[in-house]
């Protein structure tokens, strides 16, 4: 298990180099930006198209007196949807000042609004003014590690998406339900309009041990062998083929850098990362294929068919996440297999078997893990953050 502390101060000259400018910039970074009422909203820092962009949105569109920030880098491909006047250039100095002096910090990853995570982190051992808010990108059911829980004790407002996700952030984290208030994720607002059922989408997760590797080192991987052999399978093929539904195929982000070496897989189309929106591909499946990924939650939301390929669980409970309450969830509901033949006869059963005894028992399943399912989820998020100001 990887146990990071992230709070640690890896390079003691480096942290005082950024605390002088830091200090530096404090009073007029507060006079520019702290009374404007400005709230820093940020992603990854390179993207706009989940919670954070969805919620920008929304307060653009809703609340006239905040002020909206998004930081972005200039080369992204999604850069045109945020108002030029609202963007931040990642890591520039107006990040930095901005970070500083902003009222409320947003974003989707955690702390992904700071230029450098680890050094405000560590100022966050030491009360700031700013509110601290993770609007998290997915439901947290795996592990999230022993330094998770300091990491987090730096957050003002923890969002939650369901009720048993929150009810584990409280046990688990030590969170009150004032600070991990249950109120939805942003883009839930989007699941309620626009739905069909026209794809196989597959879309595995990353692996941390995968992410700095060669392109030799991926494709010898046990990751990348399994995932050849289901995109060739001409039984899953078959049986999609008869239902007149496409396959495609999504690889997670921090592997996108190898999705080219599946670009010759006949009738299957791979998405590369900007072509299309996750949200939008998650809308058009019939039936979602993925392993750990927790956009299997979005899909359990639009009471859509769900089945997990968890073919190297031990190896990735122990090097990646180890597994949380995954264990309550219904396995009746959410099919759970660990090899191909399994994969296979549960592809077909979802494919072939969907009638409304099916659908309304993922759908009591689904109102009773989430709790709230309407489209006021980013007002109760709004709401949770005003109440910290």
């Amino acid at each position: 298990m990887i146990n990071k502390n992230y709070l640690k101060c890896e390079s003691k000259i480096k942290y005082l180099i950024f605390l002088i400018v830091y200090i530096l910039l404090y009073i007029p970074s507060f006079i520019l930006y702290h009374k404007k009422n400005i709230w820093l909203i940020c992603e990854r820092g390179t993207d706009a198209q989940d919670n954070g962009y969805i919620f920008y949105k929304y307060l653009k569109e809703e609340h006239k007196r905040v002020n909206p920030h998004y930081v972005i880098t200039k080369t992204s491909k999604e850069i045109n949807k945020i108002e030029k006047r609202d963007v931040v250039p990642f890591c520039s100095l107006k990040h930095f000042m901005m970070c500083i002096g902003c009222k409320v910090q947003i974003s989707s990853h955690l702390f992904g609004y700071c230029p450098w995570s680890n050094f405000m982190l560590y100022l966050r051992k030491h009360k700031t003014h700013n509110v601290h808010v993770f609007l998290q990108h997915g439901i947290t059911y795996n592990n999230q590690y022993g330094y998770y829980k300091k990491v987090c004790a730096a957050l003002d407002v923890f969002v939650c998406g369901s009720t048993i996700e929150q009810n584990y952030i409280c046990d688990t984290l030590g969170y009150s339900i004032t600070d991990a208030p249950l109120t939805g994720f942003a883009r839930f607002d989007n699941l309620h309009k626009n739905i069909s059922n026209n794809c196989l989408v597959i879309m595995p997760t990353w692996r941390r041990y995968l992410s700095s590797v060669d392109e030799d080192e991926f494709k010898n991987s046990k990751y990348f062998k399994t995932w050849i052999s289901v995109l060739n399978n001409n039984e899953i093929k078959n049986i999609c083929l008869e239902k007149n539904l496409q396959i495609i195929f999504y690889l997670h982000l921090s592997l996108q850098p190898f999705s080219y070496l599946f670009k010759e897989i006949k009738g299957v189309k791979i998405i590369h990362y900007g072509e299309e929106n996750v949200q939008d591909l998650l809308k058009k499946s019939m039936v979602l294929l993925t392993d750990y990924s927790s956009v299997f939650f979005d899909c359990l939301y639009m009471n859509k068919s769900i089945i997990l390929y968890q073919f190297d669980k031990d190896e990735f409970t122990h090097n990646h996440y180890e597994e949380g309450y995954f264990n309550k969830l219904d396995k009746n509901v959410i099919k759970s297999v660990s090899c191909e033949e399994e994969l296979i006869k549960g592809v077909f059963e979802l494919l072939t078997k969907q009638d409304d005894k099916t659908y309304n028992k993922i759908k009591t399943f689904s109102n009773r893990f989430f709790g709230i399912k309407d489209n006021k989820n980013r007002e109760r998020i709004y709401d949770a953050i005003v109440s910290k100001l």
